[in-house]
């Protein structure tokens, strides 16, 4: 083979070699543009599912928020109304106990006696006297309280309510020379 037909069968090879090369090279810019177009295509899509989720996630952040707030509210309505219950059960209990009245009963039942004896002495000792024994009682009771120490606060009631009985009687035009 001569320097020339060499050189063709080169140039051949070589225009072969290129035309395989051009052929690949086409097919993968072929094959770069259309990944580039799918990856441009995911990128869109992407962004807008990003786009609606954030727009979901702000609805639902909204929401939530809603929700807490009704949840608080809906806490505080219940200790409202555990409050409302409570002193509704209160309001079905009577006002004064049981024990109560039954220990005003015993002490009117002592006062009754104990002031048919009070007036009986009254007329024995004057009124001025027994009303300023009542006071002494009273104001000791109290100075007994101020130092801390124990009072007998049913000596005290009683003493009130015979000096109001006192006075009843005088109002209502009682001569202590006689039993009311």
């Amino acid at each position: 083979m001569t320097w020339e037909e060499e050189k063709k069968a080169l140039e051949a090879r070589f225009r072969e070699d290129l035309a395989w090369y051009e052929r690949e090279w086409e097919a993968c810019r072929r094959k770069l543009e259309e990944e580039r177009q799918e990856w441009n295509a995911t990128r869109k899509r992407l962004l807008n599912e990003l786009s609606q989720s954030s727009r979901k996630i702000w609805e639902l952040k909204k929401r939530l928020e809603a929700l807490q707030g009704l949840e608080e509210r809906y806490s505080a309505l219940e200790r409202e109304v555990r409050g409302l219950r409570r002193k509704l059960a209160a309001l079905d209990r009577p006002a004064i106990g049981r024990r109560y009245l039954e220990a005003l009963r015993e002490d009117l039942a002592l006062w009754d006696e104990l002031l048919l004896a009070e007036a009986e002495r009254l007329q024995t000792r004057g009124l001025e006297g027994f009303l300023r024994e009542l006071w002494a009682k009273r104001e000791a009771a109290f100075r007994h309280w101020q130092a801390g120490e124990d009072v007998d606060f049913a000596t005290v009631r009683t003493a009130l309510v015979l000096e109001w009985a006192i006075w009843t009687w005088l109002e209502a035009g009682w001569n202590p020379g006689r039993t009311p």
